[in-house]
């Protein structure tokens, strides 16, 4: 990125001009995808032709011919998702980024036009402080996304605009470089495996200087912004690229995506947004392997933000990343090509036009940001995103992680142990028991823990349905582990029990999937790959109702897998466990009553000598010594 307020200004003219005289057209039935990779054969250096203008016009292609595709599985570490761009790769970049636990980084620095300012004459020696970057960066086992942009001035569909896209008849030129590239950079020493065709190229050009850093393949006078365009040049670049490396990823250029064209707010035209739409419409689907997005939200007030443009907001959906996944993901469906991975490459909480504004240097900001950080990586990993890249180390508007004084931030804090502790981490569901709260629930090898904040702005004391094994607050400081816990706007971690650590007999309670219980105790005893769990206790909201919660749990694919919920009889109030008899249990309620619940059969029965049907094959569960008798 330029300097931050060029790029302020710059997106500040895009917002207010964006609302042009085009507005966009209904979808489209979505056109059935190709099946297969487009096929590559090298072709001679073109001769040069004169130069586009801003007013020529291009012919679709037809529909491409296709050949089985060369390229093997994408090579995603699924347990990395947390990186941070920097504006140069050196050893004190380097530093900051092992510091923070971030795995990805992206470089917004390889040039066509400085490479190639030639037609078929390439200068490498104008990129050798580059490669001196991706030499350290590899060295250092980072995994970089490089971004490839600037036309130059002969292959330029809009003269004068090297942010431009490539003219027709220079897309094959455009396709030999990159396959050339791609040969030099994919190898050691060098392991470049991303490649980010362009940096928010849905962008008008009329909106940007010509040589900016972001843009500008955008066409505002079409209803699908230019997406169709850009779908020409990836059905010529994909196949050389693949064809130089099929271990290579090509990603969609970092879309800007402006507002939300479903329900645009009041007065925007966000047409823009649909540049994805045209790159799928065009038979592009095929030709690229996953989507690089951003995400910014807006600095409100003190640990409250918002994102206007697409209804986004910290008590509604928290980060906006959430919002343009799901449009990005029903988008994807609906053009059969739901296997294409999302990458957050750029993620931040802005605040005023240029950071410096008084309510951007108090250190609530700074706790918000920090705050936010933590959040937007929880989300992220919870939506199924491949990375998610702050902006960045440096920052815009106040996103930075180091300060002025090349200081850590608060937000370096809890970046770094939110990497630490989502490192490796499986999604599990979201936790949306508490009212008020918003929060996720991951597990790594079957040891589940919990991120969970106040989404409402306000302090919440919440009963924990069992005491924890540890709770850290968003910086990593260990807190004492309660069963009444206060929670506010600042992510706490919640570390529980693993699963094959419970007990036999009675002992801890499990809560039930989205339901508000106050547990009193639970029965535990030990399956085949797993357990079986039975909670008991009474609604929070109608104590006077009693409760009972069956659990199965197995490491098969280490999830529960059963969970059902059976009320008391007769409203008895809160139930808990006293004894154990084999499979059946006695219950003592708030009243005094005597139950009695039958494990086997998982329904109440009127006596422990009652014969009630099985519903769970336990000769498939249990272990020979797993049919203990607890007693309180």
């Amino acid at each position: 990125m330029t300097d931050p307020f060029i790029r302020q200004l710059s997106l500040v003219i895009f917002v207010v001009t964006l609302a042009c005289s085009c507005s966009p057209s209904p979808t489209s039935s979505p056109t059935p995808r190709a099946s297969a990779a487009l096929s590559y054969t090298a072709t001679p250096t073109p001769t040069v032709t004169p130069k586009a203008t801003a007013t020529q016009t291009y012919t679709p292609t037809p529909r491409p011919t296709l050949t089985p595709s060369p390229t093997p599985t994408p090579l995603l570490p699924a347990e990395y998702i947390t990186g941070i761009e920097v504006n140069r790769i050196n050893d004190n970049t380097l530093s900051w980024l092992g510091g923070a636990d971030a795995y990805w980084t992206r470089r917004n620095a390889l040039l066509w036009s400085k490479i190639e300012p030639e037609e078929g004459v390439r200068n490498w020696s104008a990129v050798e402080e580059l490669e001196k970057e991706l030499v350290l960066a590899s060295g250092d086992r980072k995994r970089v996304i490089l971004i490839v942009r600037s036309t130059p001035t002969w292959a330029q569909k809009w003269e004068g605009y090297f942010c431009g896209p490539v003219h027709p008849e220079k897309l094959p030129a455009f396709a030999a470089f990159m396959h050339d590239v791609v040969a030099r950079y994919s190898q050691p020493p060098y392991n470049v495996k991303f490649w980010e065709m362009g940096n928010e190229p849905d962008v008008d050009p009329s909106l940007v200087p010509p040589d900016n850093l972001f843009g500008c393949w955008g066409d505002q006078n079409d209803p699908y912004y230019g997406g169709e365009y850009y779908a020409e040049m990836l059905k010529q670049v994909y196949p050389a690229i693949k064809a130089a490396d099929p271990y290579a990823q090509v990603l969609v250029g970092g879309l800007a995506m402006d507002c939300d064209p479903i329900n645009p707010p009041d007065g925007k035209d966000c047409t823009s947004t649909r540049f994805l739409e045209g790159i799928l419409r065009n038979w592009g689907g095929d030709a690229f392997d996953g989507i690089s997005f951003h995400n910014y939200d807006l600095y409100k007030a003190p640990f409250d933000y918002a994102n206007p443009n697409w209804n986004a907001s910290r008590d509604t959906t928290g980060p906006v990343l959430v919002r343009k996944t799901h449009y990005l993901r029903n988008l994807l469906v609906a053009y059969r090509h739901a296997d294409k991975y999302l990458m957050n490459t750029e993620t931040g909480l802005l605040c005023g036009i240029d950071g410096t504004e008084p309510e951007c240097l108090t250190e609530e900001f700074q706790l918000s940001k920090a705050y936010y950080a933590a959040q937007a990586n929880a989300s992220a990993l919870a939506e199924g995103l491949q990375a998610n890249i702050w902006y960045s180390l440096g920052g815009w508007r106040g996103s930075g992680i180091r300060g002025d004084n090349n200081e850590r931030l608060p937000v370096y804090k809890a970046y770094r142990f939110s990497a630490e502790k989502l490192w490796n981490a499986t999604y599990v569901r979201p936790v949306d028991t508490y009212a008020g709260l918003l929060g996720y629930e991951f597990e790594i090898d079957h040891s589940p823990f919990w991120i969970i904040w106040a989404n409402d702005g306000q302090e919440h004391t919440i009963q924990l349905f069992t005491a924890p094994k540890a709770i850290y607050d968003v910086f990593g400081v260990s807190k004492q582990a309660t069963q009444e816990l206060t929670i506010s706007s600042a992510p706490v971690y919640i570390e529980w029990n693993r699963p094959d650590d419970r007990p036999i007999g009675i002992g801890d309670a499990i809560p039930l999937i989205g339901s508000a219980i106050k547990t009193e105790n639970g029965w535990t005893v030990k399956i085949n790959g797993g357990y079986i769990n039975v909670s008991t206790g009474a609604y929070t909201s109608d104590p006077d109702q009693g409760v009972v919660i069956y659990t199965i749990h197995t490491y098969q694919n280490g999830r529960i897998f059963h969970q059902r919920l059976h009320r008391t009889p007769n409203r008895v109030g809160s139930i808990h466990i006293v004894k154990a008899e084999g499979l059946r249990l006695v219950l003592e309620a708030t009243n005094g009553d005597i139950l009695y619940f039958d494990a086997a059969g998982e329904r109440f029965a009127d006596s422990l000598d009652e014969v009630v049907p099985i519903s769970t094959d336990f000769s498939l569960l249990m272990t020979p010594t797993s049919m203990p008798t607890a007693s309180p």
